[in-house]
């Protein structure tokens, strides 16, 4: 099901931004921090979001740290300093589970927002 709003090129990717909700942002969020392999800030987080042309809102910030914060307590995420996060203990199954469904979610939000 498509939003007229949205454009999809051939492969089914969205061109253009779309927002990113509930666990799907989590995914997405922790997806980023497992890729890179290193301490990465709020903000660079929210950045390499929107250069996918995925957008958290309403406060993008916000929204990307109340995400974290639920990881922190799960002990996938460790807080570095204040707005700073590394990557913390992922077993091999659930990082390889978590990157699949981020991408999942990338390809099919067309279909969960509509």
């Amino acid at each position: 099901m498509e939003r007229p709003d949205l454009q999809v090129d051939d492969d089914g990717w969205v061109v253009g931004p779309f927002p990113v909700w509930g666990r799907a942002r989590r995914y997405l969020v922790l997806a980023k921090l497992i890729r890179s392999g290193r301490a990465l800030s709020v903000a660079d987080l929210v950045d390499r979001l929107r250069r996918q042309d995925l957008v958290l809102p309403p406060r993008p910030n916000k929204a990307a740290s109340d995400a974290i914060r639920w990881e922190v307590r799960k002990g996938r995420v460790v807080k570095v300093r204040w707005g700073v996060y590394r990557i913390g203990v992922v077993p091999r199954s659930t990082g390889y589970w978590i990157l699949a469904k981020a991408e999942q979610h990338r390809r099919v939000h067309l279909a969960e927002s509509a």
